[in-house]
């Protein structure tokens, strides 16, 4: 959730990029309630000049400033909201979870904005313990009426909400102006964590902080990217965007944010770096079930050969996905042996083969190709499903080559929904589009990519319902 996400080209004068966006959080805490304090003051430092757009300024910069001196306050009334009128405060002082409203501030907090309040620098230090029973309701009874003191200033942050959704429109009105073949919609960040779930069912599952936080650090660079023309420059450009992408994946902006865990433990790999050796899986298609369907099931409802081939028994075979620009020597395949036991033959999957590692170039430079044609139906306003095709198309690729020893699907995932954002689409959940794209031929799976988009995607969250949604962000 959050406000919307503000930011494009504007010609050549207006600053690339905004840099806005909160952190994720569906994590849950138990309900308290309320006991009385009193004597303390407190007012959310909040600069409340009239922000004016006008031709002598950027609107973006218009927007930033104001959401720079926004933010806090913000962060300070959600977290106050949620402690009175969602769990009441503290009636039960042990039931106190400062994490829990420290997540849901960063929801609010303009992103990249390094000041704390007061009622932050409290729930850090009940976050951190050590404290004596004594210090402890001497915070808690602070807390309290800094809430309350944040609460009784509703009409102002109504009005200075209010504010800002006039100002982005208004500077809607400018772009739309100043855009004469050039239809990219204004960036946006993560604001829904739904959208990172692999299956639809799982809407609203608990994900890891580390997680959300790294998709939103690869969602702001992949925005960044296409704003200052990064993303598409060259070739070149574009392998170093993914590549970069594919850091803030494994270890976010900070380099240190791991969530990966294999084996009980954090994954380590050279992140960014295309894997050197090839990759086999054993992932049969007749039998591996995504939900209550199998990919054989797929195959068969719309019409693809893998269908037919898969059901030709007692017979050594190869299923190839045939790619345009990739020789068949390096199109992906799963094989099926025949073995003769005891006189009894019968077809055994063998596995499936990903590209050897000097065909990764191939794969880039085709979704290279297709991501240039996905930035040129976007500006050109072409349909939903003439920019859903180009997606999937580009999708498959990137599926196939796996070219990252883990974390492929999600990267590619939030490449594939930064585009439909900026395309003014719905997100999709991430759903089992990867293991389809690595066995249908081209022209099956771009008509499956399109239904799943129909079938699962998300509406982005919007602004008015700030204060009503308790759980995600």
């Amino acid at each position: 959730m959050g406000l919307e996400k503000i930011g494009t080209n504007i010609v050549h004068q207006t600053a690339a990029w905004l840099k806005a966006g909160g952190k994720a959080s569906i994590l849950q805490t138990k309900p308290v309630q309320i006991f009385n304090a009193e004597g303390l003051k407190y007012v959310p430092k909040l600069t409340q000049d009239l922000v004016q757009i006008s031709s002598h300024s950027s609107p973006i910069d218009a927007i930033y400033n104001f959401k720079q001196k926004f933010g806090q306050f913000m962060a300070d009334y959600r977290c106050a909201f949620m402690a009175k009128y969602e769990f009441g405060i503290f009636k039960y002082k042990n039931t106190l979870n400062p994490d829990y409203l420290l997540r849901d501030m960063q929801c609010y907090k303009n992103a990249g904005q390094k000041s704390t309040s007061r009622i932050e620098e409290i729930l850090i230090k009940l976050e951190k313990g050590g404290l004596d029973s004594k210090e402890k309701e001497s915070l808690i009874k602070e807390f309290e009426t800094l809430c309350e003191n944040t609460l009784s200033r509703k009409s102002e942050f109504h009005g200075l909400k209010n504010q800002l959704k006039q100002m982005t429109s208004d500077f809607s009105v400018i772009l739309k102006k100043s855009q004469s073949n050039v239809n990219l919609k204004p960036a946006r960040n993560i604001e829904n964590p739904s959208e990172l779930v692999r299956k639809p069912a799982r809407i609203g599952e608990k994900l890891p902080k580390a997680y959300v936080e790294n998709s939103q650090d690869v969602r702001m660079h992949f925005n960044k990217a296409i704003d200052d023309g990064t993303y598409l420059d060259s070739y070149e450009s574009y392998v170093e965007t993914m590549n970069k992408a594919h850091k803030l994946a494994y270890s976010g902006k900070n380099g240190k944010n791991l969530y990966y865990i294999k084996n009980g433990k954090p994954y380590i790999m050279e992140a960014g770096t295309w894997r050197t050796t090839g990759f086999e899986h054993r992932r049969d298609p007749s039998c591996y079930y995504f939900e209550n369907d199998s990919v054989e099931n797929i195959a068969k409802k719309y019409n693809d050969p893998l269908y037919n081939l898969i059901n030709i028994k007692d017979s050594a075979k190869t299923s190839r996905v045939k790619l345009k620009g990739i020789p068949e020597k390096h199109q992906p395949a799963d094989k099926w042996e025949l073995v003769d036991f005891d006189g009894l033959k019968y077809s055994e999957y063998a596995g499936h083969s990903y590209p050897a590692p000097e065909a990764l170039e191939l794969y880039h430079r085709e979704m290279y190709r297709t991501a240039k044609e996905a930035i040129r139906r976007i500006k050109n306003g072409e349909s939903e499903d003439r920019i859903l095709e180009v997606l999937a198309e580009h999708f498959q690729y990137a599926a196939n080559a796996r070219p990252y020893s883990q974390i492929n699907n999600s990267l590619y995932m939030n490449e594939i929904n930064t585009l439909l954002q900026r395309a003014g689409m719905k997100v999709m959940p991430h759903s089992n589009l990867d293991v389809v794209a690595q066995r249908l031929q081209p022209e099956t799976f771009k008509k499956y990519f399109i239904d799943t988009y129909h079938q699962t995607a998300l509406s982005d969250l919007n602004i008015d319902k700030l204060l009503l949604s308790t759980f995600d962000c």
